[in-house]
């Protein structure tokens, strides 16, 4: 029984052959369905007739290309991937059907492309492309292995199909497919695709990634030469894990000889970037004319931008943001990524907190799609953030127009653009808010709070309505599907911030509940490793005095931002808070030392001023204190306690008429923000100056008696 077992395993050559040319004869003696004149239309109507599904195609040269539009992303803006990290089944069928109409087409065409491309496209709420480029002879030889000799070769096949995803904003709302740009891809574009892709999964794939750390992967052709370089370290060792250099020479050769019949003879170049050695060698093929230099290679650039794009979302995951900064700078250098870099490289900025560097790289962006809505609304979004954060060094939470302006311009022309597009709706009711105008910021709350159908945007437009229980209610139907989602518990401790902060002048029980409220989420977001909910509970700790708990939380922010000068923001926030602390425990020099490292992070520091002035009247130096509060007050004439501040200062300069004066300004000013406590606070001091200025001796403005 044992050599009849083997014997029947054992591979029949002949047989093979038969089996072949038995499938060759019957293919022959068939006549062709289809014209190739009319295989487009023909897939078109399989496509709508038998599955419903509208698809538009393009015959360029020795390439077809197919564009099937269909919903890939959900409500929450993540792709629809089942339990297992599936599609659902319904975009699978979809997927079926269309790759089932195209080889019904060219299965029984006379006359074949060579190759053809089958883009799928989200068009709703983001904009996405999924390319499949497919050499048609490789389909024929896998179904011929499939279907006539029963072996199957799925997966040797689909690892030859080229297929990546895009972004592509044009895409939104594009179900015509008018974005696509369709052309003839030539052999050598498919074979470095192939080549690309290949590299791709060696080292960078799931089960590879931990060996090598990517930096860079090119692969081009150049008058007839294929180059492929790369920047690739190996981080494990082993024997088992291969080394970059000879792998790559390796993959490349195989790649070519599987297509050598298709190819003219090719000079290859295999250049190690990292460790500054190369391989050349030749690799015959058949006598098939050259590349032209002005072909184009879309596809190539498009992936080799994905790749840019994918490895800079990594290293920002990693908080990684220089490495994610050079990422989206490659992307931005090559034709199909000059956008998407330059988007990448003022969103990396706007998260550092570096508004006028975000703006520059966003207004290069904006060159290359001057109608985009998403650049707009990340620009006013800087622009707002960066009129904020001066307001805070202002010490005054009145907003200044020259700062909002530019943010409101922007945002609205991204909602005119796109009245969809409900983070610019958000944005700008808040700059409206800021500027004084709560009526219309209201509308466009509203709108949001309405018609969002993203749980946590239309929760934030119901707190900023000061709608706290339907906000509430956004929230938890968030966390009831994602419960580690920390964004979610972020907001609701946003939202009982803002109900803490109502509550404090007429119901202090109930705000203290509020207040524990929202420490409490606040730190559950901690515990999913978020990073935003430091600032705000150190300002929630601040508030009742725990300052060491508030110190806790500026001290992280330092300990993980400073170093790299990253979020100047957050930073000169936490060093400011810090300084605040010392100057109340009399602690002068720790706080010297952290408003000259706050200092250097930022230029406009009129809010620095005032703590040196603080600093200065405190230890005696009261010519130095009168300098920082003059400073102050040149940039914020309004700002009342700076003001008294000052007359309190000249009164210890025995220069008692200017302090009379400017404790008079600052009543002015309390007495229109309706603080009576400091409106008595300062009539006690106007009442003491009485007798020094009645003295004989005193001459007003001297500094002397």
């Amino acid at each position: 029984m044992g050599k009849l077992k083997r014997s029947v395993n054992r591979f029949n050559p002949l047989l093979f052959l038969l089996l072949v040319f038995s499938a060759f004869l019957f293919s022959c003696e068939i006549e062709p369905t289809y014209r190739r004149e009319r295989a487009a239309e023909e897939i078109r109507r399989i496509c709508r007739d038998e599955y419903g599904i509208e698809v538009r195609l393009w015959d360029e040269g020795d390439t077809v290309w197919i564009h099937a539009p269909m919903e890939m992303v959900s409500e929450e803006g993540k792709f629809r991937l089942d339990e297992k990290n599936r599609w659902e089944e319904e975009i699978q069928e979809t997927m079926r059907n269309v790759s089932t109409a195209i080889s019904r087409v060219f299965m029984s065409s006379d006359r074949r492309p060579r190759f053809y491309c089958v883009v799928r496209s989200n068009t709703k709420r983001i904009g996405i492309d999924w390319y499949m480029l497919v050499f048609l002879p490789d389909e024929m030889r896998h179904i011929q292995s499939s279907y006539y000799l029963s072996i199957d070769t799925s997966r040797q096949y689909f690892e030859k199909v080229i297929s990546f995803f895009f972004p592509t904003p044009d895409a939104l709302n594009d179900d015509a497919g008018a974005h696509i740009r369709p052309y003839d891809v030539s052999m050598e574009e498919f074979i470095a695709l192939r080549i690309y892709q290949r590299m791709l999964r060696e080292f960078a794939g799931e089960d590879t990634e931990e060996n090598y750390r990517v930096n860079d992967i090119a692969v081009r052709y150049d008058s007839g030469t294929l180059r492929v370089e790369f920047d690739i370290l190996l981080e494990e060792f082993g024997p088992d894990i291969p080394r970059p250099l000879e792998h790559t020479v390796t993959l490349v050769k195989e790649t070519l000889s599987m297509y050598e019949s298709f190819l003219s003879p090719t000079e290859v170049i295999v250049a190690d970037r990292f460790h500054e050695q190369q391989r050349r060698f030749s690799q015959p093929g058949a006598n098939s004319p050259r590349i032209r230099r002005e072909q184009d290679f879309g596809l190539l650039e498009r992936y080799q931008v994905q790749f840019y794009l994918t490895r800079a979302a990594h290293a920002l995951e990693e908080r990684e943001y220089d490495r994610a900064f050079v990422f989206y700078e490659k992307a931005s250098k090559i034709p199909n990524g000059e956008f998407h870099g330059n988007f990448g490289l003022g969103s990396v900025l706007l998260y550092r907190e570096e508004y006028a560097r975000a703006i520059e790289w966003y207004r290069r962006a904006f060159i290359h799609k001057p109608d985009n809505d998403d650049v707009m609304t990340n620009m006013g979004i800087c622009h707002y953030s960066s009129g904020t954060f001066r307001s805070f060094l202002r010490l005054s939470g009145k907003a200044r127009k020259k700062d909002y302006l530019p943010a409101r311009g922007l945002l609205e022309r991204a909602v005119a653009l796109n009245p969809q597009n409900y983070t610019a709706h958000l944005s700008l009711g808040q700059v409206l808010q800021s500027l004084g105008q709560p009526g219309k910021a209201k509308m466009h709350f509203r709108l949001v709070a309405d018609e969002s159908d993203q749980l946590l945007q239309a929760g934030r437009a119901h707190v900023f309505l000061k709608e706290y229980e339907q906000g509430l209610t956004k929230y938890e139907e968030q966390m009831r599907k994602d419960i580690e989602d920390p964004a979610a518990y972020e907001y609701i401790g946003e939202l009982f911030y803002h109900r803490w902060s109502d509550a404090l002048p007429a119901d202090p029980v109930q705000a203290k509940e509020y207040w524990r409220e929202s420490v409490a989420n606040y730190e559950q977001a901690l515990e999913f490793e978020s990073e935003a909910a430091h600032l705000p509970l150190a300002y929630l700790y601040a508030a009742v005095k725990n300052y060491p708990e508030a110190s806790r939380h500026y001290e992280w922010i330092i300990e993980e931002y400073a170093e790299d000068e990253i979020k100047h923001d957050s930073v000169t926030r936490a060093y400011v808070g810090l300084a605040e602390f010392a100057l109340n425990g009399s602690r002068y020099g720790r706080a010297l030392s952290l408003l000259r490292k706050a200092d250097r992070l930022t230029e406009e520091n009129p809010l620095l001023h005032f703590l040196y002035g603080s600093l200065y009247f405190d230890t005696g130096k009261f010519r130095e204190a009168k300098n920082a509060f003059e400073r102050v007050l040149e940039v914020n004439p309004d700002n009342p306690s700076a003001r008294y501040n000052l007359g309190l200062t000249y009164s210890r300069l025995d220069e008692y008429e200017k302090a009379r004066r400017e404790l008079l300004r600052a009543k002015d000013a309390f007495r229109s923000q309706g603080n009576t406590e400091m409106i008595a606070v300062i009539d006690e001091g106007l009442e003491s100056l009485k007798s020094k200025l009645s003295q004989p001796s005193s001459s007003a403005g001297s500094g002397s008696y």
